[in-house]
């Protein structure tokens, strides 16, 4: 929050607790009074003064006091008997009155009840309670909780006997039976026909919560005090009736003053199936004070239910029931379900595997454009200086497996058990010599590299492997510039007395650094030098040269050479397979890179295959888990989206998420990750959702990678680009001036991207024109490697070029936006498709109705095809021209 939020809330709060201090009369008089010159500070403060007004009875007692419940003897004034009733024990206390459990006690027959009654000082809450007994005399239904009898005590308190319903809460039966997910759907869904029941009846419960239903020992759930539920012949003013609803589960309008529906229990019914699904309210409020409370509830969108929970729990929750809570919980309450069947029908779709009515299409066509090509997410580091040990054994077992003789194997298992005991003492002393409080991995490799030299002067092949050792452990943990200088020092050595091996080591080492600062000639000369020494008996190397061909193809792919790049990995996959077998870790690693190669050639069908194998082989061995299958999940995620398999790629993209936040935590890759699946969210219909993932993404993207760089600029786009097709243009305009102007590097193609969106939405035409025109030649300038962004800015420009009444220029720009986003994609892609649905208008306002129509049916034919017809861009295509 900003300074200035933050100083206006300290204002609302302050004004708001003194108007509360006054007598109700008074406080609307006395807030104009002290907001004459501050009209924004006066619209807050009356906005939750009425929410305050409205929340009645609750912001008195506080939700401790109405939630508490006890387990204590019953209370003086209704122990004995009351009526026909024997009280047995008091079962809890509410707002309104005391719940015994009580027994008929006339010699009539034997009945077991709840005896509900008011208590002495309520006198002001007696026609609620009145209301309540009315409307439960009405009422009959298995899952709701019937009257039974009812009348007054000797002292004149009112009374009511119900069904005495023998289970748990249902928050205490979720901590305590720990039920399957299957189980908690099937409880929610026996408990929507009690709620749709009291509808038909013109009731609205307005507190349906997790303390209000009971689920028996049939594990049956019923329902609960309706003390605050109201007949509905149409529908109800919440200024009229208090809304003692508790706040965590109320619907917004039950604070903010508008008109309670049915669509209030929806809302209800949707935070209950929120609470079963991640055990916890759609919205917290604790700690909040009063004005933020009553704020966060009627604009707070709740996050995703998987969102709330974590490991193997967020799975099952991703996509359909995040989507079904997303609707249920609208803030709108016409953008609900429209009932509380409607809501057990989509939960049902969900559960015999069909298309939700959630995900269905809800924005207009332009929606559908939103994905855009992305980078890589980059693998994390692998090595940390514990399992150095392990790592220098597990070379050792290699070595062994390798060697053609034993006296070699014996040779080189010396060799390494000498070099892991000299990393070790190296490491020992550089610690002691340092302060261990603040010791970082950093300065103790450093301090290392220092001491090689010092202790193994006269040994120049000691000192090289040593310095060839510490040099690859920095590079796993991505301290090139250390790496660099260590390995540069290792090859100034004399070479003539360094082994051949650890001098192609060096060297491998070396090109790939080479490689990574753009010096793709010095690279490929150090490439060269170290496999010639493992071609001299490649029998003996089959790991170093399967690992020098990722090198050889990414050379090859940075030279624009993507179909020699691919060559390069499928040899090394045949020669993964015949070393390591196809269960194999570094198998698996090998088929990674093989796809990506793939990828970058275009060869998207491909890629998904070799994606699928290396997920088969984490599978194998058990490390489904692993950092290097989070990187397999995250292009494959990407791979699916670029190859025009949404769900897929929305499916994946979840997964990496789960497992990088499970991982890592918060950093630059986990907001690419947030971003691509807020658009994969926005593209299958789950707006809200999406939203939220690409906010979060945009504000990770500026902490970890720094405001105004590429990825910034990315997740910016994004970001700008929902928040424009939802309306929001004004805010959508301040992200993209705001990113333009923290630019820090030269403009990247998202800078140009961002640019061309902002012209699209500026409403000043001379100022639209001159964005466009720097955006399109710097992205024209960029060639093939923006050829997906350059397409999206001319279907920008043709967008606005329409408005401004140039139907043909548009027409003529959007061709040349459809012909690079089909090389850049291909012809069926989603990306494509929603292009062609803006041609097929543009070619009928231009009079070329049977183009259009021919247009129409093989973009439709495409979209069935590829998406099936419940998807959004299908949508497109769903009525005939």
């Amino acid at each position: 929050m900003s300074t200035d939020d933050a100083a206006l809330w300290q204002e609302i709060e302050s004004l708001l607790d003194a108007a509360l201090d006054r007598a109700a009369s008074q406080r609307q008089a006395y807030v104009h009074a002290r907001t004459e010159n501050n009209p924004e500070l006066r619209k807050r403060v009356l906005a939750l003064l009425a929410a305050s007004d409205d929340a009645g009875d609750f912001m008195e007692t506080g939700p401790a006091d109405q939630a508490s419940t006890t387990q204590t003897t019953a209370s003086e004034e209704a122990s004995g008997q009351i009526g026909p009733w024997r009280i047995l024990e008091l079962l809890g206390r509410g707002g309104m009155g005391e719940v015994y459990k009580a027994q008929r006690d006339d010699g009539a027959y034997h009945q077991t009840v709840a005896l509900k009654l008011l208590r002495g000082d309520q006198d002001a809450m007696l026609s609620r309670f009145e209301s309540e007994r009315q409307i439960l005399a009405d009422l009959h239904h298995p899952g709701i909780a019937r009257l039974i009898d009812g009348g007054l005590t000797p002292d004149g308190r009112p009374y009511m006997a119900m069904e005495y319903i023998d289970g748990q809460p249902l928050a205490t039966w979720l901590h305590e039976t720990r039920p399957s997910l299957e189980r908690r759907l099937a409880v929610f869904l026996e408990l929507c026909p009690a709620v749709s029941y009291a509808h038909s009846r013109l009731v609205v419960h307005r507190d349906i919560k997790p303390d209000n239903i009971l689920v028996d020992r049939d594990g049956r759930p019923h329902l609960l005090d309706f003390g605050i539920a109201k007949l509905n012949p149409e529908a109800l003013s919440a200024n009229a009736t208090q809304a003692l609803a508790t706040p965590n589960y109320a619907a917004p309008e039950q604070f903010s003053g508008e008109t309670i529906t049915t669509a209030t229990d929806v809302y209800g019914l949707g935070a209950t199936l929120y609470f079963l699904l991640c055990g916890r309210p759609p919205v917290d409020l604790d700690g909040l004070s009063l004005p933020r409370m009553l704020d966060r509830i009627c604009h707070a969108q709740p996050k995703p239910p998987s969102m709330r929970v974590s490991g193997p729990a967020m799975a099952p929750l991703r996509g359909d029931l995040d989507a079904i809570c997303d609707k249920a919980l609208a803030r709108d309450p016409q953008q609900r379900y429209a009932s509380a069947q409607a809501l057990a029908d989509d939960l049902r779709r969900h559960l015999n595997k069909e298309p939700v009515q959630a995900r269905a299409p809800r924005f207009s066509y332009r929606a559908g454009r939103l994905l855009r090509r992305h980078a890589l997410a980059a693998s994390a580091a692998l090595a940390v200086l514990a399992s150095l040990a392990i790592g220098l054994a597990a070379t050792t077992w290699q070595a062994h497996q390798a060697a053609l003789e034993r006296d070699i194997a014996r040779r080189e298992a010396a060799r390494l058990s000498t070099m892991r005991g000299s990393i070790l003492r190296l490491f020992r002393s550089a610690a002691s010599e340092l302060d261990t409080d603040q010791l970082t991995a950093r300065e103790l490799f450093a301090q290392s590299a220092g001491n090689i030299e010092r202790d193994f002067g006269n040994d120049p092949a000691t000192a090289a492997a040593l310095m060839q050792m510490l040099g690859e452990l920095q590079l796993f943990t991505e301290d090139y510039a250390g790496a660099r200088e260590l390995l540069q020092r290792a090859q100034a050595l004399p070479q003539d007395q360094i082994d051949a091996e650890v001098r192609a080591s060096i060297d491998i080492n070396l090109a790939h650094l080479a490689y990574r600062d753009g010096d793709y000639l010095r690279a490929r000369q150090l490439y060269d030098q170290a496999v010639a020494v493992w071609q001299v008996a490649p029998q003996r190397y089959p790991s170093e040269l399967i690992w020098a061909a990722t090198l050889a193809s990414q050379l090859a792919r940075a030279q624009g050479h993507t179909a020699a790049a691919v060559e390069h990995l499928r040899d090394a996959a045949g020669r993964a397979r015949a070393y390591w077998g196809e269960a194999h870790e570094e198998t698996g690693i090998v088929l990674i890179n093989l796809a990506v190669a793939l990828y970058y050639d275009n060869r998207l069908a491909e890629a998904l295959t070799a994606c699928a194998e290396a997920w088969t082989v984490w599978q194998a061995i058990g490390k489904q888990n692993s950092p290097d299958a989070l990187n397999l999940l995250a292009n494959w995620g990407l791979f699916a989206l670029r190859h025009g398999d949404p769900y897929e790629g929305e499916k994946r993209l979840a997964a990496a998420l789960d497992l990088r936040t499970a991982l890592y935590g918060a950093s630059a890759a986990q907001a690419t990750l947030m971003k691509n699946l807020g658009v994969a969210h926005r593209i299958n219909g789950l707006r809200n959702a999406g939203m939220r993932l690409l906010e979060q993404g945009e504000w990770m993207a500026e902490k970890y990678a720094g405001a105004g760089g590429r990825l910034h600029a990315s997740a910016v786009y994004a970001l700008a680009r929902a928040l424009s097709e939802d309306g929001l243009i004004e805010e959508a305009q301040q992200r993209l001036r705001a990113s333009l102007t923290q630019q820090t590097t030269t403009p990247t193609s998202w800078h140009h991207l961002n640019r061309a969106l902002l012209a699209r939405l500026s409403p000043d035409a001379a100022s639209a024109e001159a964005l466009f025109s720097t955006a399109l030649q710097g992205l024209a300038a960029s060639g093939d490697a923006a050829l997906s962004q350059y397409a999206d800015a001319l279907a920008l420009h043709a967008t606005w070029l329409q408005e401004q009444g140039a139907t043909a220029q548009a027409l003529d720009v959007l061709d040349q936006a459809i012909t690079h986003k089909t090389r850049a994609r291909h012809a069926a892609h989603y990306e494509v498709l929603s292009m062609n649905r803006r041609k097929v208008d543009l070619l009928r306002a231009q009079g070329l109705g049977d183009a259009a129509q021919t247009l129409w049916q093989q973009s439709r034919e495409q979209a069935l095809g590829q998406l099936g017809p419940q998807h959004p861009i299908s949508a497109l295509f769903a009525d005939p021209l």
